[in-house]
């Protein structure tokens, strides 16, 4: 196995043992998915703020940040992470460049972050960090680390069986306990979450991907509200 193998592996055991050990020390699931809708604005202004940090690391007319200027970015919110560390968190949060509104890439050019692979980056970092007592939450503001920790509470809220994985079975029992879905809507729900989860179509979803997922969802909602709100203007 190659070093970059190695590195790859052992990352993914530690976020599987991260969500075991939140897992341990949730005292109370909610009963519906409902629960964490209502919590979508606290997402947002998460993202908001990390779009704030993204932008001031990006020169204008360039759609990507380097490597360097993504270690100056997680220097300002206070992230620590070795130069292996972050070569195997980046190759997990670089498998796919969309993002919510749909628009934005990564250039052809392998070095530069594209945003919605900075915040896989510092949801992975997150993750990783809120299993350890001595480093919760550092991520820069509050704002951040509640959207974060939503996030990862949603995960767990699917996760049954504790894997770190989520199968299409949990999803499928995930969404049926939504007071606000009827039953067509719902397997038509279910279809499309799952597609848009299972990046890699394997038949199950990993965190980095129920990741990306949940930041799409949220962006989705605020960009639909956005064209509302010019439509009616």
């Amino acid at each position: 196995m190659s070093s970059s193998a190695r590195s790859t592996a052992l990352l993914e055991k530690r976020m599987t043992d991260a969500l075991a050990a939140r897992h341990k020390s949730v005292k109370k699931v909610p009963k519906n998915f409902d629960a964490f809708v209502l919590k979508f604005p606290r997402i947002n202004a998460g993202l908001e703020l990390l779009r704030e940090v993204y932008d001031k690391f990006v020169p204008e007319g360039r759609e990507g940040m380097t490597m360097d200027e993504l270690k100056a970015a997680l220097g300002q919110l206070q992230v620590t992470v070795s130069e292996g560390e972050l070569k195997a968190i980046f190759e997990q949060a670089e498998f796919d460049p969309s993002y919510g509104e749909g628009s934005e890439t990564v250039t052809e050019e392998p070095t530069l972050v594209c945003f919605n692979a900075f915040v896989l980056c510092l949801g992975i970092v997150f993750l990783l960090e809120s299993a350890d007592s001595e480093q919760k939450s550092r991520l820069g503001t509050g704002d951040i680390n509640s959207a974060f920790q939503i996030i990862v509470d949603a995960f767990i809220y699917f996760d049954e069986d504790h894997d770190g994985q989520l199968t299409r079975v949990e999803i499928e029992k995930g969404f049926s306990s939504r007071n606000s879905l009827k039953e067509g809507t719902l397997l038509r729900n279910i279809s499309m979450r799952m597609e848009e989860m299972d990046r890699d179509s394997n038949g199950v979803c990993t965190f980095v991907e129920f990741l990306n997922a949940f930041v799409g969802w949220v962006g989705s909602q605020y960009a639909d509200a956005d064209a509302d709100a010019d439509e009616h203007a």
